[in-house]
């Protein structure tokens, strides 16, 4: 854990400070630290220690007080780190209350009630969704249609030809800038915005500011931008099959739920499907579950576990469309040979 934040945050917390170095503090706490797979948090609070570490010491010299840090001064840095820059995202709901649980216990300070985090733990699946809404302005892509296992072919080639209409149609007018797609949500990042300013001085006000974010998601989760994005992504989730083909949709449906439109019945249809498939699958909207964050250009830091598998070259299998002379070599030995002769650009001479 220590050996990702000195490589992967550390960096990231002297480039801030040198290019604010007019207001360091507000430029620590302008750092957005992301985990996509968090677990219990474990990367997280080394990342929240570490900017509350920088955080108490620049306080501690801005004020004249040179030296240690007082425990008070850090906790206090710890919990505004805590609620101002750290994110989190899990599929399973138990990691995220851990997570949230671990991030309480080390921002508590005393006289104070825990910090509000649902907003910045999120449970979803971090590879299921949307990174970017323009994807939305290119309609639902041919791939979604290609049959897999379970799938109908015949439906799947007949969907394809419908949404293949639609894509030409939302060419065109795209050129002809007939299409008009409302790609933000100017109110709703305005609501949220104002939400985390919120303060969270005493339970009244952590109570005030979760009956606040309740509502902000009741409206969030029913706009046509989360409408389309799931009507995008259900088209991949959903089977194929006879029984269903009226209820998978294509780029028709996606274009006009962004648009707001009136859907016709079986449209309607497809969307609740999508939606469902959505819910079911925990697909997560990146720029619709943090908008403020993406307003701003997304994370500054993005912390995960390094892949630990072991990748084993087949000498045989990787030399059998590459150079068929080093993949029949009899053995072991003298493919071994041929390899060394081949780095030494002398195969051919000595086969030859």
């Amino acid at each position: 854990v220590q050996e990702l934040i000195k490589s992967a945050l550390d960096p990231v917390i002297e480039q801030r400070l040198q290019a604010r170095s007019d207001n360091p503090t507000e430029a620590l706490l302008s750092i957005r630290v992301m985990d996509p797979a968090c677990g219990s948090g474990h990367f997280l609070l080394a990342a929240a220690r570490r900017l509350a570490e920088k955080l108490a010491q620049l306080r501690s010299n801005e004020s004249g007080q040179e030296g240690a840090v007082r425990p008070q001064d850090y906790r206090h840095a710890l919990r505004e780190v805590v609620a101002r820059c750290i994110f989190g995202v899990d599929r399973d709901p138990m990691a995220i209350e851990l997570a949230r649980t671990a991030l309480w216990l080390e921002g508590f300070e005393e006289g104070r009630p825990l910090s509000f985090l649902d907003h910045h733990l999120q449970v979803g699946d971090a590879l299921l969704g949307l990174t970017d809404l323009k994807a939305l302005e290119l309609g639902i892509a041919k791939d979604a249609f290609k049959p897999l296992s379970g799938d109908d072919k015949e439906v799947c080639k007949q969907l394809a030809k419908v949404n293949s209409a639609a894509l030409k149609q939302l060419a065109s007018e795209r050129k002809s800038q007939q299409a008009r797609l409302q790609l933000e949500d100017i109110q709703g990042l305005a609501q949220l915005r104002a939400i985390e300013a919120l303060p969270e001085s005493s339970t009244s006000e952590i109570e005030a500011k979760a009956q606040a974010y309740t509502r902000y998601l009741q409206t969030a989760r029913t706009s046509h931008l989360a409408a389309a994005a799931d009507t995008l992504l259900g088209a991949y989730l959903l089977p194929k099959t006879e029984g269903n083909a009226k209820t998978i949709p294509t780029t028709t449906t996606l274009v006009l739920t962004l648009q707001g439109s009136t859907l016709q019945t079986d449209q309607q249809a497809a969307l609740a499907a999508a939606q469902a498939a959505c819910e079911q699958a925990r697909v997560f909207h990146w720029p619709l579950a943090f908008p403020q964050v993406f307003a701003q250009g997304g994370f500054d830091c993005v912390l995960g576990n390094p892949p630990w598998e072991r990748i084993k070259l087949q000498e045989e299998e990787f030399f059998a469309t590459r150079h068929r002379e080093v993949a029949e070599a009899r053995n072991k030995a003298e493919r071994a040979q041929r390899i060394q002769w081949l780095s030494e650009g002398m195969l051919a001479r000595h086969l030859y």
